[in-house]
């Protein structure tokens, strides 16, 4: 199975994105901040990341 790593500050647009996602083969993690979103790649990254551009605590590429 491949691994998303959702990071948007909405729990509304997180949740939707699970929903969406986690219908197919593709476990989806959950990340509120970039901080979090950086404490989970240190655990091992995933396939993918999608990452909301306007997060506060870190500067999106």
């Amino acid at each position: 199975m491949k691994r998303c790593l959702f990071v948007d500050d909405s729990s509304v647009i997180r949740k939707v994105a699970k929903r969406i996602l986690g219908g197919s083969d593709i476990i989806v993690v959950e990340a509120s901040t970039g901080v979090e979103a950086t404490e989970i790649c240190a655990d091992g990254m995933p396939d993918v990341i999608v990452i909301d551009g306007g997060l506060t605590d870190v500067q999106a590429v």
